[in-house]
């Protein structure tokens, strides 16, 4: 399946850490002989757990739903597309190749291409709002992207626009309804030359190590009024649905066979409960050990990701690290073969 990327790494981690285990059982029979898996075939097991890896960590990071993720989608992305690409350049360059690379480079292309559609979609201008509103980011990110100067700006110009018009506009219209028609008259002039506040923000320096932007936002309000209404609100679209989708889950085991009269406004404030408990002592703790509703995503994400650059770095390194190792092991096993007497 192209996208059944997760269930997949999923289940490999548990037949790499299993693997003695499997060999046995499958040597146990003989009518199991068919199912015994080669070395090679353990090699194209081990190649897909690294390979899938930064997939895996990935959806964890944007299903988060305590914590702000939408800022990074277009870095994910970036992210994705790179390690594919390094993959496929390290195949190209393989003195030695595997039989089983030609099927992965089949899996990576169809990966690649279901990827760019999803890509291709995601073009909101959310994404780019909320990169630009984080205090930590801003124009960082294009620019380290390397970016044209002039799609940067394009990015810019879009959210300083949007700004002006939806929440800039809507605040000085209502001081106008409360000046007087000669207030406005001496003040005309002068009101052109007062900078908004999205200019003032994106003019100062960038604040390092921001991981909750909501915070910083929260402790700036009377800096950049109208400005933090507007990150706010950006700031609350998730990067996907799995905190919605949690939450279904949630209320379907509250309706159960044995609950299921319940009123809808009752369902709604046991959920609205649980979620308080789950974020608040000792009960959520004892919650999260008995429920297996409350997904692990949940827990923690403020402090699990927050060096998510690094981590993807290193993924990418590992893979790279693994696939040379391989090569030069196959290298070995080849020389070592046209070294054996010829019986």
């Amino acid at each position: 399946m192209e996208i059944r990327w997760n269930s997949t790494y999923c289940m490999l981690v548990r037949g790499v850490y299993l693997k003695e285990a499997i060999n046995m059982w499958v040597k146990s029979r003989k009518d199991y002989d068919t199912l015994i898996l080669s070395g090679e075939e353990w090699g194209k097991v081990e190649f897909l757990v690294h390979f899938l890896a930064p997939f895996y960590l990935t959806t964890l990071r944007l299903q988060a739903s305590t914590v702000p993720t939408l800022q990074q989608t277009f870095e994910t992305y970036e992210g994705l597309f790179n390690s594919m690409d390094n993959v496929r350049g390290i195949f190209q360059n393989m003195r030695i190749r595997p039989d089983w690379i030609q099927d992965i480079e089949i899996g990576i292309d169809a990966m690649w291409y279901k990827l760019r559609d999803y890509y291709s979609e995601a073009k909101p201008y959310a994404y780019g709002d909320d990169i630009l509103l984080h205090p930590s980011e801003k124009l960082r990110w294009f620019k380290k992207q390397e970016w044209s100067a002039e799609k940067i700006e394009e990015y810019r110009e879009s959210t300083s626009r949007r700004f002006d018009l939806e929440y800039s506009k809507v605040v000085a219209l209502q001081e106008i309804r409360k000046r007087s028609y000669e207030e406005m008259e001496e003040d005309s002039d002068s009101d052109d030359d007062i900078q908004s506040e999205f200019e003032s923000y994106i003019q100062q320096q960038r604040k390092r190590g921001i991981e909750n932007p909501l915070n910083w936002w929260k402790t700036v309000e009377g800096i950049y009024p109208q400005l933090s209404k507007m990150a706010k609100d950006t700031f609350a679209v998730p990067a996907t649905g799995s905190g919605v989708e949690r939450e279904f889950s949630i209320s379907g085991a509250i309706v159960s066979k044995s609950r299921n009269r319940l009123d809808p406004e009752t369902i709604s404030d046991i959920m609205q409960y649980k979620r308080w408990l789950s974020r608040r002592g000792a009960i959520a703790n004892y919650l999260r050990e008995v429920s297996d509703i409350e997904d692990t995503a949940i827990q923690n994400e403020e402090d699990t990701f927050s060096n998510s650059d690094l981590e993807d770095e290193e993924l990418n390194q590992d893979l790279i690290d693994w696939l040379i190792k391989w090569e030069k092991e196959e290298e070995l096993k080849s020389r070592g073969k046209r070294l054996e007497p010829v019986s």
